[in-house]
C-alpha cells in the first residue's frame, strides 16, 4: 500500500505528514498521547508513522515533558482561589484522563503547579 493518499480538497498528503498534522492539532489542544493515538488510528494512518510524528512535533522537548506541560496547562484553566479541594481535584483528574493523559503525567502536572497529589 502506498504511503500517499489523496486529500481531494487540498493536495496529496503522505501518511507521515497526516500523522504529524494530527499530532500537532491535538497536542496544541492539550491532549495526551493515548488520545492522540486514538485520533490517528481513527483516521486510518498506519502505526509505523506514529512515533516519528510525535518526535517531530514535540521537537527538542522530551515527549514526557511536552505531555506534562500540556496537562499542566489544563490545570491552569481552573480557577483555584481556595486551593485544591477534593471535588475540584476529581474534576481536573477526570478531565485530564478523558484527554488521554496517564496517571504519572497527571501527578507530574499537579506537582509542576505546586500541588501535592496522590492517586
Amino acid at each position: 500500500m502506498s504511503a500517499k493518499r489523496l486529500n481531494t480538497e487540498f493536495y496529496p498528503l503522505d501518511d507521515a505528514e497526516r500523522a504529524e498534522n494530527t499530532v500537532r492539532f491535538w497536542r496544541e489542544r492539550g491532549y495526551g498521547r493515548s488520545r492522540i493515538e486514538f485520533e490517528i488510528q481513527k483516521r486510518g494512518i498506519p502505526r509505523e508513522y506514529w512515533g516519528g510524528a510525535f518526535e517531530r512535533v514535540d521537537g527538542v522537548l522530551h515527549e514526557e515533558a511536552a505531555e506534562t506541560e500540556a496537562a499542566a496547562s489544563i490545570i491552569d484553566n481552573y480557577d483555584l482561589p481556595r486551593g485544591l479541594t477534593p471535588g475540584i481535584r476529581r474534576r481536573i483528574v477526570s478531565a485530564l484522563k478523558r484527554r488521554g493523559h496517564s496517571r504519572d503525567v497527571i501527578i507530574r502536572a499537579f506537582m509542576s503547579r505546586g500541588f501535592e497529589i496522590s492517586m
